[in-house]
């Protein structure tokens, strides 16, 4: 499916750790999803990213706020541009969505 931003609106999609498990639905989505339109969400403390980062040195298996640089790095992968483009893309979307 082609997903464009007119037919979006003011729509954004959060990505999850989901996106780092493989084979994902979700990564098909992630190339196709206009790259305004993307967030980056844990979903903590459910949903750890699938990865060896060991974010949280208390508990290697809890998910936390920190594991979003482990799934932008995923969608970087996925569109084959730079982590810094993800976040950066990321932090402007962020800023639209709350003006701030």
């Amino acid at each position: 499916a082609v997903v464009s931003t007119q037919s979006t609106g003011n729509l954004y999609f959060g990505i999850s750790g989901l996106v780092t498990y493989t084979p994902s639905d979700l990564t098909s989505v992630v190339k196709e999803i206009p790259f305004d339109r993307i967030l980056i969400e844990t979903d903590s403390p459910y949903l750890r990213p699938s990865c060896n980062w060991n974010v949280d040195r208390k508990d290697p298996r809890t998910n936390s706020p920190g594991m979003g640089i482990v799934i932008a790095d995923a969608i970087a992968k996925l569109r084959e541009i730079s982590l810094d483009d993800v976040l950066m893309q990321a932090r402007e979307n962020v800023t639209e969505i709350y003006g701030i």
